[in-house]
């Protein structure tokens, strides 16, 4: 089944907003082949109305929530599958860790703006620190079997 598409305008949809999203929405599926609907998000007011009934157009479909749903806005990255050995999991995890630099000046905002004490400043510092130390060295251990297939060993 074909995704759906829905071109909608501004939340207050006059005549040109209406138009726009019925334009493109035809120009959507006659030119890329997609599912499209024109959309709108409110209710239209007197005079698009008038228009719409003098073309013997209805309305475009009333969408109701535009909220972006999480599966929308991602993708699934799929990097190691259920069988891989779990060392594989934790070199990813290593790998996108967040390095050091990030913890340390958003703990220093924090302690500027009296979000966090000088313990938890500290706190956020070491662990910057050790993670960041730690990373490369756990990379090369976690990825050790793979770096030495790629050598050819």
């Amino acid at each position: 089944m074909a995704e759906r598409t829905y071109v909608v305008g501004h939340v207050n949809p006059d005549t040109d907003s209406i138009a726009s999203a019925m334009g493109y929405a035809w120009l959507l599926s006659e030119r890329d082949g997609i599912e499209a609907v024109a959309s709108r998000a409110g209710a239209t007011n007197p005079q698009t109305t008038w228009i719409l009934k003098k073309l013997g157009l209805d309305a475009p479909y009333l969408l109701t929530d535009a909220s972006p749903r999480f599966e929308a806005v991602t993708r699934r990255l799929d990097t190691t599958t259920p069988d891989s050995p779990l060392r594989d999991a934790w070199a990813i995890a290593f790998g996108l860790n967040a390095r050091g630099a990030t913890g340390i000046i958003l703990a220093g905002v924090g302690l500027a703006a009296g979000v966090i004490d000088d313990r938890i400043f500290v706190a956020i510092v070491f662990m910057a620190l050790v993670t960041s130390i730690l990373a490369g060295p756990m990379m090369n251990w976690l990825l050790s079997n793979r770096i030495a297939e790629a050598r050819g060993r």
